[in-house]
């Protein structure tokens, strides 16, 4: 009966590492599948269950590429590929007989590792790839070091990772760059953004409660006041009598307004899937690959897939001039619907000549007609402006801007709604604003003649605290995130804060060094300050970096040689061959392509009586001659076991 193989567990277990992160990434038959067959093959490595049959294992690989097909509606996406990898990953270790068998598992377990960068690139998952590499390493030592102990391999697969550290740190600074990204998927189920091209009471008010993060800013100064964050990111001009619509046939910008104050910034922006990016009011130029457009939103040629950083100016103060001809869609409206509201708008621009007037009028009417502002406000029926103005009176922000728009249009002002974010979150360690989904908002633009395009946020009239303390803040009691809601859990959250933004700023300095380390970013570390500025200096300041990686790893790969290095000694193989003459009298000689496992495995099978003490005196040579040595102790052990070796003859 064959004893347990003791090199499985470890493969299992770096397999079990290696796949920690699917575990929320595929579907959850998937991790269930390899968790039983993975603990089914360890039971099978142990002799406490029967190795299932040939058939049955060429059974479930059809069985399982079939139900990673079905899960992914029969589509050929990256999750489909990751998944079959996975199921041909869970089903090998039921097949290891051999040592070829154990070598392809870990092969396949790295293959595994390497498929994180197609979702993920933030440095957690750098730092769980770290760990993998180490385990899958020290199994694949294991496997061809069958003498040592697992810490022992543990630590020569850190020392490996570490003689290669300093070539990969040079070979990634200096190396030329590809254009654009090698890794990620586009996976439209991970695009995160509040905004379609429509927009309908409730679409914002979706977004309060989920924080995750839409773009980080960088102001190259001092960051503007909470009153001065509106993020633009799309306009729109159509209303449909059910919600607003962006118009496809704005013009690209052209010419300059006059502005008085401007602010500089650089957006990390996170993959929406959309083509619009965010800019604080209003932005002067668009860098590429974007173009600025009439009613300044910036718009990219192809959609946001992933993370994108630029750079813009803003203005603030400004003079957007005279009305275009196009922008007379800003007065647009249905021929009938609402006529409560239009009623009162007409009642305003008989009453006061002047539109700062009107929309003076119109904001005094939001504030002292006891409207409220919430996340779970009334359903709307039949003319939805005229049921909100004179019956719900409660909503979101898109429920304000819209009824605004509409009453500045029916009283003759031009009106559109613009979509966007609204403040942000300073992060204490890197001084840089973390803008959430949950702050998106939608405001109002009416034309004026003194100051051309004028953001009017209703708003900030029904919840001042909106503007200057976030969205929470200005919401019921009740409907306030939970850890707002308890004392103590706003206690533990104060603390927990901290921990976030320390992690955010590690991920962001990761995405800007690391992951971000593009051509032209290359470029500028290699150009920059007055050491580089000749090209002959660059080049030798380069060829002395890279000799001094080379020489730094060839040093610790020497030192880690020398002290892992075997011990040579005479006695040893002199010991072995009296052994081999030994064998010599009971079976055939010893041939010279012969090594000393095969031997005592041939001897073994020839006389199983004497197979124990042959494996232990092999077993012992071969640690002493080809492992990492042993000591003087050892050596005596093996001449002590050779000199009692007696075998006879049957």
């Amino acid at each position: 009966m064959k004893t347990a193989d003791k090199d499985v567990p470890v493969i299992i277990a770096a397999l079990v590492i290696a796949a920690i992160p699917y575990w929320v990434r595929l579907p959850f038959w998937i991790s269930l599948w390899c968790l039983f067959f993975w603990g089914y093959a360890l039971l099978a490595a142990r002799r406490k269950a029967p190795p299932p049959r040939p058939w049955l294992r060429q059974a479930l690989i059809p069985a399982g590429l079939l139900g990673v097909l079905g899960s992914n509606d029969w589509s050929l996406a990256g999750n489909t590929f990751v998944g079959m990898l996975a199921i041909m990953v869970s089903l090998k270790p039921l097949e290891i007989e051999t040592r070829r068998d154990k070598m392809i598992t870990v092969f396949l377990t790295y293959f595994l590792i390497l498929t994180h960068l197609l979702y993920v690139n933030s440095f957690f998952t750098a730092l769980h790839m770290l760990v993998s590499v180490c385990s899958s390493t020290a199994a694949l030592i294991r496997i061809n070091h069958a003498g040592a102990g697992m810490p022992e391999n543990l630590k020569l697969s850190v020392r490996i990772m570490l003689q290669a550290l300093p070539l990969t740190i040079v070979m990634f600074i200096l190396f030329p760059r590809i254009h654009g990204h090698f890794w990620g998927l586009s996976n439209p189920a991970d695009y995160r953004t509040g905004f379609s091209e429509r927009l309908a009471p409730g679409d914002i008010s979706n977004l309060a409660r989920d924080n995750g993060i839409a773009f980080r800013v960088d102001f190259h100064g001092d960051i503007p006041g909470p009153e001065h964050l509106y993020w633009r990111g799309i306009v729109y001009w159509r209303f449909t009598g059910h919600g607003w619509e962006r118009d496809s046939r704005v013009p690209p910008r052209r010419g300059v307004f006059a502005a008085t104050e401007t602010v500089q910034y650089t957006v990390s922006l996170e993959p929406h899937g959309m083509r619009w990016w965010f800019s604080l009011d209003l932005p002067e130029s668009a860098p590429r690959p974007a173009r600025l457009l009439d009613d300044f939103t910036l718009i990219s040629w192809r959609r946001i897939t992933r993370r994108t950083v630029y750079t813009l100016e803003s203005r603030r103060a400004h003079h957007t001039g005279p009305m275009r001809f196009w922008e007379a869609a800003a007065l647009e409206l249905p021929p009938q619907g609402n006529p409560g509201a239009r009623a009162l708008a007409q009642q305003w621009s008989r009453r006061h000549r002047e539109p700062e007037a009107i929309v003076a009028a119109a904001l005094l009417f939001l504030k002292e007609n006891e409207f409220s502002y919430t996340l779970r406000p009334t359903p709307l029926e039949g003319d939805r402006i005229d049921d909100f103005l004179f019956r719900t009176r409660n909503g979101y922000c898109e429920h304000y801007a819209s009824a605004f728009a509409f009453l500045m249009r029916a009283a003759q002002i031009p009106a559109r709604i613009v979509g966007g974010y609204l403040g942000g979150e300073r992060n204490p360690f890197g001084n840089y604003l973390i803008v959430r989904q949950s702050d998106a908002h939608a405001w109002v633009e009416v034309w004026l003649p003194k100051t051309g395009w004028t953001r009017v946020d209703p708003t900030s009239v029904i919840a001042p605290a909106r503007i200057r303390q976030g969205s929470a803040a200005a919401l019921p009691p009740a409907e306030r995130p939970i850890y707002l809601s308890s004392r103590y859990l706003a206690l533990l959250y104060r603390y927990w804060k901290p921990v976030q933004f320390a992690w955010d700023r590690v991920n962001t300095g990761w995405d800007t060094w690391v992951i971000g380390y593009s051509r032209s970013r290359q470029r500028e570390l290699l150009t920059s300050g007055e050491i580089m500025g000749d090209p002959l200096k660059r080049l030798l300041i380069g060829i002395l970096i890279l000799s001094g990686a080379i020489a730094a790893g060839l040093g610790l790969f020497y030192r880690g040689l020398r002290k892992s290095a075997p011990v040579r000694t005479e006695k040893a193989p002199r010991a072995y061959e009296i052994f081999c003459r030994k064998l010599a009298c009971i079976t055939h000689p010893r041939r010279p392509e012969q090594g000393p496992v095969d031997f005592a495995r041939q001897v073994a099978g020839q006389r199983p009586d004497l197979a124990e003490r042959i494996g232990e005196i092999t077993a012992l040579y071969v640690r002493l001659r080809y492992g990492r040595g042993g000591d003087a102790r050892d050596e005596k052990r093996l001449q002590k076991l050779v000199k009692g070796f007696k075998p006879r003859k049957r």
